[in-house]
């Protein structure tokens, strides 16, 4: 019993935990188990701001909103968002949407704010081209995952609000002109394109105005740009005018927004107001350019736009001129507004190249009217070139025609560095009145005011000239409503005194002297115009070298002189004439190049004898011969002159010379010693055809290791050299020259001194056929003889041994 009840009790439970292991869904009336939800994907968002050196920056504080769409190709974003974001620090958001198993899910992600200072990109064109892009489908298989807007690794462009103008007359205004095909191929449009800038140049003419310009196509820089050139003198309009009128026709027919913008970001100088010419949409971007050329892409318009940011963000008020083609509908106009702002006529403005001159004039002149501007420009004392000055103060003061003094408005004006010019508005009470304006210049000290026709000013208004009445330093002039007058004012540089010196040197038959050294019968006296009178004087202090003072910078000062040369001498005078004194220490030199018969009929000659060792160490005794010969058919007198010119380690210790038939009346000098004193003669007279003989003898120390330069060269410095100096009287002189070999190694040794044999000395050597030698032991050849006897004795003995061994044997046996 017990054991059918225990069994039983076993079936039972088993039979229950059976039951409790079939599924709930088993058997009629089990309800269904639900599904799991799925993960939502995630949309993220990057938002691009401005562009700099480094790239294109992230934007945070952009709002972005994901929309359930009915398929790919639904944009319309219509509803409320399934999901908001905001871009953080890093420029990107996400946004959590829920994907289903049974059906895809669609999605269109739009921008909705953007931060201050910026507005939203909500479409590129036209109302219907929506800046917006769709997921696609999105299943059970995309749950969990990240979906990226834009695709491709793009971001999302926030259009950054347009600076505004300087409300004032005198700004730094940057062209930026589009050369590519479209707008060049036509010759006759592309002058207008030229005129057209020109005149916005002469519309901001003499104001407090710079213009820069640049160039794009399919890339930047077709033509190199034109720096900041200031506006307010003829000479930077000229040059602006120069750079305009070299445009060159681009043979590129792209159309690149972004490179075209971003070169004036990245040239540093940023202008005020940019104004961007163009005629067509962008259909490139990037360096190297990227895009068809052919037509507009989104990325083409999308890095626009961060090129733009970027040039805002530097300070610059960009200005889109759209000039007809793809440009002219609103869509095109539209597009024109996200690289500026959106106010059509002052962000953007849409012309035709018939009205682009109009159009550029009055964007170019729209601050001026009702000013007066003052251009201060300085003329160099030296130069007389013209330069624009900043610094300068001007008094004003303008009142009504009608009541001249009264009402009067003063203003204090300083001109700018970069223009030389300053502004004024003038204030008119209703649009007929004129003003009488006053303008008085505060003297700087080392100027004066330089008058222009007649007058302290010249003042024009569109390229006409006004009256001005002077009135002390200033003038007068009237102004009219709405009229834009500029007037030039010109200070010369006062010049500073000046010290004028001026040196003479000669060169008669090549030969260059300095002036006292040239040879007796050339002279020359200085004269010099006076600074006050402009007469040639020779009063003291004027001569040679000497400074001579009442000059200024900037004059012109008449150099003279009276020359004395030798019958029969020609000569070239350089250095003489009108000279500018162009420095406070001015130094002039006047060269006379002089020309005369060698000699006059005498010539010289000079041979070197003999050097004899004296006996004592290293000393020499020199000997040359001079001649000198009167060639001429008259009589004759000259002065004569030794010099040496030895190796410098040679050292003269004395020297003396004679002659056996020179002029008795005169001699030789006794106190020659061919350095200090190297005169030989000073006037001696000679017959003609007569020759006279002169013995030169010199007593010097060569080193004792034999002198560097022993050998003769030709020139001084070398050997025993020595050079003789013919002046004759009214001639040219001539020289002759004469150089003997110095000896190598030590001089002769006193008389009575056995020369010893240097240690070094090799004495004993043996030749060998290969040309080496056995090298000297120093051991005497008794050694070897002893030791070949004593081997012989040995052997000698030992044979003796073993004759004796032998012997004893044969006994034995």
């Amino acid at each position: 019993m017990l054991d059918l009840c225990c069994r039983r009790t076993s079936a039972w439970v088993v039979a229950v935990v059976l039951l409790a292991l079939v599924p709930v869904g088993w058997g009629a009336g089990a309800s269904a188990q639900a599904s799991p939800p799925l993960a939502p994907a995630t949309i993220v968002v990057g938002a691009a701001g401005d562009r700099s050196a480094d790239g294109v920056g992230v934007l945070a504080g952009v709002g972005f909103g994901a929309y359930q769409a009915d398929g790919p190709d639904d944009l319309a974003a219509a509803g409320p968002p399934m999901a908001t974001c905001v871009t953080g620090p890093d420029g990107t958001c996400a946004m959590k949407v829920p994907v289903k198993v049974d059906q895809p899910s669609y999605y269109t992600v739009a921008a909705m704010d953007a931060p201050a200072g910026w507005h939203a990109l909500q479409n590129w064109g036209a109302p219907s081209d929506v800046y917006r892009f769709n997921t696609g489908a999105l299943g059970a298989q995309d749950a969990g995952q990240v979906v990226s807007l834009p695709p491709d690794g793009r971001s999302w462009p926030t259009v950054r609000d347009d600076p505004p103008t300087p409300a004032q007359c005198g700004i730094d205004v940057g062209l930026v002109i589009d050369l590519s095909g479209s707008v060049t191929k036509d010759p006759a449009l592309f002058e207008q394109y030229r005129n057209a800038a020109s005149q916005f140049v002469h519309a901001l003419a003499g104001t407090p105005s710079r213009v820069s310009a640049y160039t794009f196509a399919t890339s930047a820089g077709v033509d190199a740009p034109l720096p900041p050139t200031a506006l307010s003198t003829a000479g930077g309009v000229q040059a602006a005018d120069v750079w305009i009128a070299g445009l060159t026709p681009s043979a590129d027919n792209a159309t690149n927004w972004d490179l075209g913008l971003r070169q004036v970001t990245a040239s540093g100088d940023i202008p005020d107001v940019v104004l961007f010419l163009t005629d067509g949409d962008p259909n490139r971007y990037g360096d190297p350019p990227v895009g068809d050329g052919t037509k507009l892409h989104l990325p083409d318009l999308e890095q626009a736009i961060a090129s733009a940011n970027g040039l805002k963000a530097a300070g610059s008020r960009v200005v889109a001129v759209g000039i007809g083609g793809s440009v002219d509908g609103a869509d095109g106009q539209h597009r024109l507004s996200l690289i500026s702002g959106p106010k059509a006529g002052t962000d953007y403005v849409n012309t035709s190249f018939d009205a682009l001159a109009d159009t550029l004039r009055q964007l170019g002149a729209a601050n001026c009217a009702g000013t007066l501007t003052v251009v201060k420009q300085v003329r160099d004392s030296v130069t007389g070139q013209l330069t624009p000055a900043g610094g300068w103060q001007f008094d004003v003061t303008s009142a009504p025609a009608d009541a001249p003094g009264k009402n009067a408005e003063p203003a204090l004006l300083t001109t700018q560095d970069t223009t030389g010019a300053a502004n004024v508005v003038v204030d008119f009470a209703d649009l007929s009145q004129t003003r009488i304006v006053t303008v008085t210049e505060r003297q700087t000290s080392g100027y004066q005011l330089e008058p222009q026709a007649g007058h302290n000013a010249i003042c024009t208004s569109d390229g006409v000239e006004l009256p001005v009445t002077d009135d002390g330093l200033g003038f007068t002039v009237e102004l009219k409503a709405l009229q834009t007058v500029s007037c030039q004012v010109i200070n010369r540089e006062l010049a500073p005194a000046a010290k004028v010196t001026v040196e003479k040197h000669w060169s008669i038959n090549g030969v260059s002297y300095d002036n006292g050294d040239q040879p007796d019968g050339f002279s020359a006296a200085l004269t010099v115009s006076s600074p006050s009178t402009g007469e040639q004087t020779t009063s003291a202090p004027v001569d040679w070298g000497h400074p001579l003072t009442g000059w200024s910078v900037g004059d012109t000062i008449t150099i003279g002189e009276k020359v004395h040369l030798p019958t029969g001498c020609t000569q070239e005078v350089t250095g003489a004439g009108p000279q500018p004194v162009d420095r406070q220490d001015a130094v002039l030199i006047v060269v006379n190049r002089v020309t005369c018969d060698p000699g006059g009929g005498m010539t010289i000659a000079k041979t070197f004898r003999s050097a004899v060792p004296t006996g004592e160490q290293g000393i020499y005794l020199l000997t040359y011969d001079i001649s000198v010969q009167n060639d001429g058919s008259t009589a004759g007198r000259y002065r004569l002159m030794d010099n040496w010119g030895m190796a410098t380690d040679v050292q003269v210790l004395s020297a003396e010379v004679s002659s056996e038939d020179a002029d008795p009346a005169t001699g030789v000098r006794s106190d020659f010693d061919g350095s200090g004193q190297p005169e030989i003669a000073a006037d001696v007279s000679i017959a003609a055809g007569a020759t006279q003989h002169y013995l030169v003898t010199a007593r010097v120390k060569v080193p004792g290791a034999g002198s560097t330069a022993g050998a003769c060269t030709g020139a001084p410095g070398s050997g025993f050299f020595n050079r003789a100096t013919l002046v004759p009287q009214g001639a040219a002189p001539l020289s002759a020259q004469a150089c003997g070999p110095i000896p190598a190694g030590p001089g002769p040794q006193p008389a009575g001194r056995v020369q010893p044999v240097p240690r070094s000395t090799v004495i004993n050597t043996l030749s060998r056929s290969d040309d080496r030698s056995l090298a000297y032991t120093g051991a005497p050849i008794s050694a070897p003889l002893t030791i070949g006897l004593v081997l012989v004795l040995i052997g000698f003995l030992l044979l003796t041994f073993a004759a004796a061994r032998t012997g004893s044997r044969r006994r034995t046996e």
